[in-house]
C-alpha cells in the first residue's frame, strides 16, 4: 500500500543532511549527505517537485541557502547563495522563479527574495534586481505569494499587512490587524486575515470588553484596493488558519480566553462554521485536493496525534512523540509553513511524519484512504510529501 504512493518525500537527517526517497524509504538522491561538515535545515520542494531548497552554509561558512535538482540521483553540483543572516524558513513562488526566505536580525525577523533560477556566480537578472535588498522586517513576520508570482503579501509587527511588489514601496493594506499570524492569498488573489475593531480611536485587536467573550472577526482583504469584507466571527484571543486549495473554505485553530485551543472549518463564502476540535489543537493541513483536511492535536504531555477530517466524523490516528526538530522548528508557526509544505501525498491516500522512535527519529508513512498502519521509512529528523 505505501509502494504505490505517488510522489517523493524530503527528509532532514540528523540536522546534517537532505535526502529524497519514494515513499517506501528507498533513497533516489542525496544532495546534502549526512558526513557533510556543513548543517542543513529547512528542507523545502519548490512547485513542480524537481528542486529542494534548504538552509545551509557557503564554502566559506557564511549563512547561504542551497539549491539542487531532486531527480539527478545527487549528481549535480548545489546552487549556492548566500543570505546576510541564516534563514529558518523559505517559500517558492509559485512559477518556481523566486525563494523568499525569513530569517533572525538583530532582534527582529528579516525577510529577502533570492532568484532559484540563477546561477549564484551569474549576473542577476533585471526582475530580480527589482526586488528589495530586505524584504521586510519586525518582531514577527510572516509571508504569502500572490497567485501570479507578481508579489507578496506581509503581515509584521503584529499588525502591518503590506503588499509587495518589485520595484516599488510596500502598499499597506492594513494597519492595524486582528491578533492572527500568517496571511494566505486565495486563488482569486484575496487575502485571508484577522481584522481589528476600531471604536472612538482606538483599536481592539478582539472583540469583547471582558476576556471570556473574546472574539476574532476574520476578514477578507483585496489587494488592489484594500477592501476589507468580512467573513466570519471566531472566538479566541489568536487566530491561525489554513486554507484550502479552491479558496472556498479555512481550517482555524484559535487560542481562546481560558486557554483552551478549539478549531474550526468556517465557510468563506457564507461564514458558517463547524466546530472539529474543542481544545488541543495544534495546526492542519488540507489534502492537495481540499476534499480532507488533516488535523493535529496534543494527546498528552508528550504525544500527539494526527486526525483525517472528511466532511463528517474525524479518522483519528496512533499517537507518536515527535521529534525535537518539529517540536521546536515547525509547530509553533504550522499556519506559515502550510503555506510551503505538506504532510499530504499528491493524491491524498497517504501522509508522511516524523517520531521519536526507540532507535532515534523516525520518518513514518501513514495510510489515511483507506486507514492502515503506519509504515517506518528510515531515520528522520522532519519529512514532506512532494507536490507531484
Amino acid at each position: 500500500m505505501v509502494a504505490d504512493l505517488p510522489g517523493r518525500v524530503v527528509v532532514l537527517v540528523d540536522g546534517q543532511g537532505v535526502e529524497v526517497r519514494t515513499p517506501d524509504g528507498s533513497t533516489l538522491a542525496v544532495p546534502d549527505p549526512v558526513d557533510d561538515a556543513l548543517p542543513a535545515q529547512q528542507p523545502t520542494w519548490s512547485p513542480d517537485g524537481r528542486r529542494v531548497a534548504w538552509a545551509s552554509f557557503d564554502d566559506d561558512g557564511r549563512p547561504a541557502v542551497r539549491i539542487d535538482r531532486a531527480d539527478d540521483g545527487g549528481t549535480e553540483e548545489s546552487v549556492v547563495h548566500g543570505l546576510p543572516t541564516a534563514p529558518f524558513y523559505f517559500q517558492w513562488s509559485p512559477d518556481g522563479r523566486h525563494l523568499v526566505w525569513m530569517g533572525a536580525g538583530r532582534g527582529r525577523v528579516v525577510g529577502g527574495i533570492v532568484d532559484a533560477d540563477a546561477d549564484a556566480d551569474a549576473d542577476v537578472d533585471a526582475d530580480a534586481d527589482d526586488w528589495p535588498d530586505i524584504l521586510a522586517s519586525g518582531g514577527t513576520l510572516f509571508v504569502d505569494w500572490l497567485p501570479d508570482s507578481t508579489g507578496l503579501v506581509t503581515h509584521s509587527g503584529q499588525a502591518m499587512l503590506e503588499l509587495v511588489l518589485p520595484g516599488s514601496e510596500p502598499v499597506v493594506l492594513v494597519r492595524s490587524t486582528g491578533p492572527f499570524g500568517a496571511p494566505e492569498v486565495l486563488p482569486d488573489g484575496r487575502v485571508l486575515a484577522a481584522g481589528a475593531v476600531e471604536e472612538s480611536g482606538q483599536v481592539h485587536v478582539a472583540w469583547g470588553r471582558e476576556l471570556e467573550s473574546a472574539q476574532i472577526p476574520l476578514e477578507l482583504v483585496d489587494t488592489a484596493d484594500g477592501a476589507r469584507t468580512p467573513v466570519a466571527v471566531v472566538e479566541g484571543t489568536l487566530v491561525r488558519f489554513d486554507v484550502d486549495p479552491t479558496g472556498s473554505r479555512a481550517a482555524a485553530w484559535t487560542v481562546g480566553s481560558n486557554g483552551n485551543k478549539p478549531l474550526v472549518v468556517v465557510d468563506l463564502r457564507t461564514g458558517s462554521t463547524e466546530r472539529l476540535l474543542e481544545d488541543d489543537a495544534l495546526g492542519a493541513f488540507w489534502s492537495p485536493d481540499g476534499s480532507a483536511l488533516a488535523l493535529l492535536r496534543r494527546v498528552d504531555a508528550g504525544h500527539l496525534a494526527w486526525g483525517v477530517w472528511w466532511g463528517g466524523a474525524t479518522d483519528w490516528l496512533e499517537p507518536f512523540e515527535p521529534t525535537n526538530e518539529f517540536t521546536l522548528g515547525y509547530l509553533p508557526f504550522l499556519d506559515q509553513y502550510a503555506r510551503s509544505v505538506t504532510p499530504w501525498s499528491p493524491d491524498g491516500r497517504g501522509m508522511v511524519h516524523t517520531l521519536a522512535g526507540a532507535e532515534g527519529p523516525t520518518v513514518v508513512v501513514q495510510p489515511v484512504d483507506p486507514v492502515g498502519e503506519r509504515v517506518p521509512v528510515g531515520r528522520g529528523d522532519a519529512a514532506w510529501w512532494s507536490p507531484g
